[in-house]
């Protein structure tokens, strides 16, 4: 299971930094208002999938897993906040910094779930959940990728 849930986050680091090298190319023909939703949206999708992926790969401590993701969601969403002006930064650190924190949460009710109070019959199934969550957060990654470079088109 480490070894999907590495493949997966491998996927979700070229995805991202596909889609920025794809919007650094083509930064002058961003305007600020589509910058500051691109920053949103690419950097809080990526830090969330990236931190709920590391933590379900090194779920040892809550605190520590969910400082290393936050700095990892500040640091996409500073990057893509600089892509075009630096109008967009905040946006895309506070975004980068939620998604980061929602996936650590998200992460720990994963592998915990009586952590929110959820049934006995959801312990058995840990691995199936942490399959599927992984797996269709890379989805919505590359979904939400796709759909920023092509809105650069239209």
């Amino acid at each position: 299971m480490i070894g999907l849930l590495f493949s997966l986050f491998l996927v979700n680091v070229c995805t991202g930094a596909i889609g920025f090298m794809i919007l650094f190319r083509r930064r002058k023909n961003i305007q600020d208002r589509f910058a500051t939703i691109l920053a949103q949206t690419m950097s809080g999708t990526i830090s969330f999938n990236l931190a709920l992926i590391v933590f379900l790969m090194m779920g040892t401590s809550l605190v520590t897993i969910s400082i290393i993701t936050t700095m990892i969601g500040c640091v996409i969403g500073i990057c893509f906040g600089m892509l075009v002006k630096f109008h967009s930064v905040l946006s895309g650190l506070t975004h980068g910094i939620t998604g980061g924190l929602m996936g650590s949460m998200l992460g720990a009710v994963i592998l915990d779930p009586s952590l929110c109070s959820l049934p006995a019959a959801y312990i058995d199934k840990i691995a199936h959940n942490t399959i599927l969550f992984s797996s269709f957060g890379t989805l919505i990654t590359f979904i939400t990728t796709a759909m920023v470079i092509y809105a650069l088109r239209v």
